[in-house]
């Protein structure tokens, strides 16, 4: 985990959880709420500055926060077996047991940080989808396993004694690192989320643990995990995307179209401002468009188009991108959101010579590493109101290029 003290620093005290930007730079370095980006990266609203995540303390205040989201998670379990929860106070319930999960996590608490994970492993998170949730879950259990114990600070009253009684021993850290490393072992002998590294095999070692691949519980079907995306644009809330883009096969792609239930078809001509297109090399065809490369989806591999000498076949990966255009959803009326979410457009659909120009540049983003570490050819990025709005603080002129600069740092562990 970064060093607190290089990014910024969570205000100590009993009733707040004001942040503090340490950009020399920034024009208001006091920040109440900050940007949650796509990974769960923290930024600074004002400047666009990436925060570390607070170092690791436990004190009265962020102790207090954690119960209580643990207490709203108990009551909605309680509730929801014993059928008196309608949906909607279901959801009701867990944003709030979520929300002040997060805030305890902002705030240092490393059980909030596990929670957190187990959130997003059991697919609570409204922005979770099915290919990403659990590297999500990974990343903070891997937080809490990786920490020093003795570098945790814990609040002390008058007389030396933890604020937190819990905490007084330090037994109480090494099962909280337990706990995450029972997590990592868990989820990662049931799903793929990537290649371990050798220094979280020796922390699960410490505990007795080893990862053991069983059968795959987290198998996903591509075309389900597109429309659930797409299927979100529709939404009212936080978890509705602004921009994505996936790497799919031809005929992942065909039958997402073509089949009869949840359809890619359905979701297009059920959104009047949903722009979808796909992109098979250098040609750019607008899912939504009436004209013959669109009809090819519906023909054999015989009759998909052909570049120069290559006839693509089902197994063809190409990229597909969509932008919402109907946003609605967090934020939606702030005049700042609503210029970085239409700059993002204009950026996208711009009225040039040649349309297929702005995919070079959503391409580029697209690191041949992440296309083969992938499994099944299936690659995906979604982005939300707050990634955008981060974009064009970045660069104001060109948000996509903002983007592909954060993903090409972070793949270089500039962000760490």
């Amino acid at each position: 985990m970064a060093n607190n003290n290089e990014n910024y620093t969570g205000a100590r005290g009993k009733n707040v959880t004001t942040m503090l930007c340490l950009n020399d730079r920034c024009p208001k370095p006091n920040i109440d709420q900050p940007l949650e980006l796509f990974d769960g990266t923290l930024a600074c609203p004002n400047c666009g500055h990436i925060l570390s995540n607070v170092e690791f303390e436990v004190t009265e205040y962020n102790d207090g926060l954690f119960k209580l989201s643990q207490l709203y998670y108990f009551n909605y379990l309680t509730e929801l077996s014993q059928k008196k929860l309608s949906p909607k106070e279901a959801e009701n319930m867990v944003s709030m047991a979520i929300s002040y999960c997060r805030q305890a996590s902002r705030a240092g608490h490393p059980e909030a940080r596990v929670k957190l994970g187990y959130y997003w492993e059991m697919g609570y998170m409204k922005k979770s989808s099915d290919a990403n949730r659990y590297k999500m879950a990974y990343r903070y259990y891997k937080d809490v396993l990786t920490m020093d114990e003795r570098r945790v600070k814990i609040e002390k009253d008058a007389n030396r004694k933890a604020t937190v009684s819990e905490y007084e021993s330090s037994a109480k850290l090494s099962e909280v690192r337990r706990e995450s490393a029972s997590r990592i072992a868990l989820m990662c002998s049931n799903v793929d989320i990537g290649a371990i590294t050798s220094d979280i095999q020796s922390k699960l070692n410490e505990f007795g643990l080893k990862i053991t691949k069983n059968l795959d519980y987290g198998e996903y079907s591509v075309e389900d995990s597109i429309y659930n995306i797409l299927a979100r644009c529709k939404l009212k809330n936080d978890a509705q995307p602004v921009f994505g883009y996936f790497i799919v096969s031809i005929g992942s792609l065909r039958n997402l179209y073509l089949r009869e239930k949840r359809s890619l078809k359905s979701i297009i001509r059920s959104s009047k401002k949903l722009d979808v297109k796909w992109i098979i090399r250098d040609d750019l065809f607008d899912m939504g468009s009436d004209n013959d490369s669109f009809y090819n989806l519906t023909d054999s591999e015989d009759s998909l188009p052909s570049v120069g000498k290559d006839y693509p076949t089902n197994d063809t990966l190409v990229l597909l991108y969509f932008f919402n255009g109907d946003y609605t959803g967090k934020n939606a009326k702030d005049s700042k959101y609503k210029k970085s979410i239409k700059k993002l457009k204009d950026v996208l659909f711009y009225k040039g010579d040649r349309d297929s120009e702005m995919t070079d540049e959503l391409v580029y983003l697209l690191s041949e590493k992440e296309r083969l570490n992938e499994k099944n050819g299936f690659f995906e990025r979604v982005f939300y109101a707050d990634d955008v709005y981060f974009a064009c603080l970045k660069n104001h002129v060109n948000p996509i290029l903002a983007i592909g600069e954060y993903l090409t740092n972070k793949e270089q562990g500039e962000d760490e």
